[in-house]
């Protein structure tokens, strides 16, 4: 008699099957920003909504931008689709900014490979011309698509979607068979009667139009490789809170439900077509209710900025839902509600924040001076890892250069 099947404890399939979701490799995209990539574990998930919410001037837009430019460079046939609501996305800061990156990766490759043969001998600079070359044909691969409302960014959502359907009239169409395959000549019928000199001159002439126009043509010259089909990989939305602004003053539970409705079509098309899609969304903080004063003395005083929030002694103290940072200073809510987060396979806030003690003294503690202040991205939400309250530190150049900010 056979010994009957030992139980297996519920608690044992699940530690396998999440050691084997957690040892799954995840395809992201980065910022190609070390600090950054770090933070979020590599970058933004392909096959997800993500969204970055943020003030205006805060690099919120910067940070899309090297997304995008990670995504272009990562293969010859990467497509990007930027639906632009409100006009000011800029193609040459974009172009420029290519060209800073591809520099960059060149003279890094060449320090390598000189270091390892010369280490004392310093890198020349990358050639201008191939950086170039590369940018134009990068922006090839951008496609820009400017609407004025949200019915704009649901047609054009439809038609990104129409193009990557099976069969599209954007996609090549494979090389066909040219073989041209002759016909077989018809019996010749025998003989049954003599025929005359002038018959016999005629049927070889007919037999040597024959073998001229039955004969077997030269094998066809072998066709190149066809090359892998472009398509669309990332979705950029810059920004979502514009088109929706209108319809959000007027009649909110309408707006609402059309926000949703979307970003169902939206999810839908980003997991069947394993696309990145990035989404840039405004957020605000309340203005301050409590002013310092130098002195006791209403002659200096000053206001605090938007971003930094200031408690008022008199108020009730804030709750927790309120404050949806995790720095203290940091007072910025994302637009478009709750109801949107939730909504949200990734969502980041970016934000600014004094660099050192003697800076925060000057923002928040009304003394006199030139403060300093750097770029703080952080996660308030993700639905397929633990990234939730990571953040990082960062500064833009004016050339939209990413640096460390310590």
């Amino acid at each position: 008699m056979a010994s009957p099947a030992l139980p297996i404890l519920g608690s044992t399939i699940f530690k396998i099957s999440s050691e084997k979701t957690q040892n799954a490799k995840r395809k992201r995209v980065g910022a190609s920003f070390d600090p950054i990539d770090i933070a979020l574990k590599g970058g933004l998930d392909y096959g997800q909504i993500s969204c970055i919410s943020g003030d205006k001037s805060q690099g919120k837009t910067t940070i899309a931008i090297h997304c995008l430019i990670t995504h272009l460079l990562s293969s010859p046939v990467s497509q990007v689709a930027v639906i632009d609501t409100t006009g000011t996305f800029d193609l040459l800061r974009l172009y420029e900014m290519i060209i800073t990156r591809v520099k960059s990766k060149i003279l890094t490759q060449r320090a390598k490979q000189i270091g390892d043969l010369q280490p004392d001998m310093s890198p020349p600079p990358p050639p201008t011309g191939d950086a170039e070359k590369t940018a134009e044909e990068a922006l090839e691969r951008v496609k820009i698509l400017r609407v004025f409302d949200f019915v704009g960014v649901v047609e054009a959502i439809g038609e990104l979607s129409d193009e990557l359907k099976p069969g599209s009239s954007t996609e090549k169409d494979e090389p066909k068979d040219r073989h041209i395959r002759s016909k077989p000549s018809p019996p010749r019928k025998p003989r049954t009667e003599i025929a005359d000199s002038e018959e016999d001159e005629d049927e070889e002439d007919s037999q040597e139009e024959a073998m001229l126009f039955t004969s077997h043509p030269h094998p066809p010259s072998p066709q190149p490789p066809s090359q892998p089909l472009k398509k669309t990989g990332m979705i950029i939305i810059d920004n979502i809170t514009q088109p929706l602004t209108p319809i959000l003053k007027t009649n909110y539970p309408r707006a609402q439900s059309l926000l949703t409705t979307f970003l169902t079509s939206l999810r839908h098309l980003t997991r069947t077509h394993t696309i990145a899609t990035l989404l840039l969304n405004t957020a605000s903080a309340p203005n301050p209710k409590f002013t310092y004063t130098d002195n006791n003395t209403y002659a200096n005083m000053k206001m605090a900025p938007r971003n930094t929030w200031i408690p008022d002694p008199h108020a009730a103290p804030p709750s927790f839902s309120d404050q949806v940072s995790i720095f203290a200073g940091t007072n910025v809510r994302p637009a478009l509600g709750k109801t949107f987060a939730y909504q949200l396979d990734l969502h980041l806030l970016v934000s600014s924040l004094p660099k050192r003690r003697r800076d925060a003294e000057i923002v928040v503690g009304g003394k006199s001076g030139r403060a300093e202040v750097v770029g703080v991205i952080e996660v308030l939400g993700d639905r397929g890892d633990d990234r939730v309250g990571m953040w990082s530190a960062f500064s833009i150049e004016k050339s939209g250069t990413l640096k460390p900010a310590f």
